[in-house]
């Protein structure tokens, strides 16, 4: 384990949010991730969760806001 201080970013958030699907009793071979998110998500710094690969709704989104409602 690494003490060093760092800043958080998407790809922790991803790893959570995974790690929590699978304590759920999601599988881990069922997660799907997509770029599929809403447009308020930064596009190439976010993602969607889904249960499989054809899925429509994703269980949960991640990654950083877009900068245009940021401003």
């Amino acid at each position: 384990m690494n003490d060093k201080e760092r800043i958080v970013d998407t790809f922790d958030v991803k790893k959570d949010l995974i790690q929590t699907l699978c304590e759920a009793g999601i599988n881990k071979d069922d997660i799907f991730i997509d770029d599929r998110t809403p447009t308020y998500y930064h596009p190439g710094k976010s993602g969607g969760v889904y249960q499989n690969k054809n899925e429509k709704n994703a269980v949960a989104y991640f990654g950083e806001i877009h900068p245009n409602l940021i401003k």
